[in-house]
């Protein structure tokens, strides 16, 4: 489908051409002056143009116009977009593994959800929001949710799997800076050795088309198997909040 458009783009004069077009319609001598080659030469061009469906010409007497077909234009726009996102996950696969070898106590994780990064922060930040997203699944409770968000504030959240078993834990904020970062102490309930605190760092990365990429770093973690555990806790209470935020 984008093929053509692509096929006519590769080549620099053509490009120049378009990029004179979207400044809106020109004459064939106002789109294709100046670029140094035969006029025969230049036809081609818009030729390969008009064939991949980018530009369209009008005639008016001995006048030929130029101009765009944002449609066309728009479908290859389409195709790179998903392209992009394909890349962009697979590059954050990448990244999550460099960074757990380099940090092999760390966790990372990264989802994009379809909100503002101020409405994503504040599902972090609210004790009624977190209440319906925080457990490791869909069919969980969250009886306990206590947050006093400002650095040194405490938080408290105790989650209630479907067989009334508890998992809680407590914390603390060590830094707050809406809506672009959040970073807080962790220590599961009976594991109050030191050794055992975490350290959850989340940035919040809005996009132009205002949905927001989460970063969450997951450090202090004792071993593989405790890596794994949280990442499928994790990963089950990021699907919650994916069905929060779009209510």
């Amino acid at each position: 489908m984008a093929n053509d458009p692509f096929r006519a783009l590769a080549h620099p004069i053509r490009r120049g051409i378009v990029e004179r077009l979207a400044g809106g319609p020109a004459t064939i001598g106002e789109a294709t002056g100046g670029f140094g080659v035969s006029k025969p030469t230049i036809s081609k061009h818009v030729k390969a143009l008009e064939q991949a469906g980018l530009v369209v010409r009008t005639i008016d007497g001995r006048t030929h116009r130029l101009s765009l077909d944002l449609d066309a234009l728009g479908e290859a726009v389409e195709w790179i977009d998903r392209q992009r996102a394909i890349w962009e996950r697979m590059f954050d696969v990448v990244d999550d593994y460099l960074d757990e070898q380099e940090e092999p106590n760390a966790l990372r994780l990264e989802r994009t959800f379809n909100a503002p990064a101020q409405a994503v922060f504040d599902a972090w930040t609210s004790a009624e929001v977190l209440k319906r997203w925080w457990p490791a699944g869909s069919d969980w409770e969250t009886p306990i949710a206590e947050v006093d968000v400002r650095v040194g504030g405490k938080l408290r959240l105790v989650m209630r799997s479907p067989d009334g078993e508890e998992f809680g834990g407590r914390g603390e904020y060590v830094e707050l800076s809406p809506p672009e970062r959040l970073v807080f102490t962790w220590t599961w309930d009976g594991h109050e050795g030191h050794e055992d605190t975490q350290l959850v760092e989340v940035e919040f990365r809005e996009r132009e088309d205002a949905t927001t990429t989460v970063v969450l770093t997951n450090r202090g973690l004792r071993d593989e198997e405790s890596k794994r555990l949280h990442r499928e806790g994790w990963e089950a209470s990021f699907d919650n909040l994916d069905r929060v935020l779009a209510a």
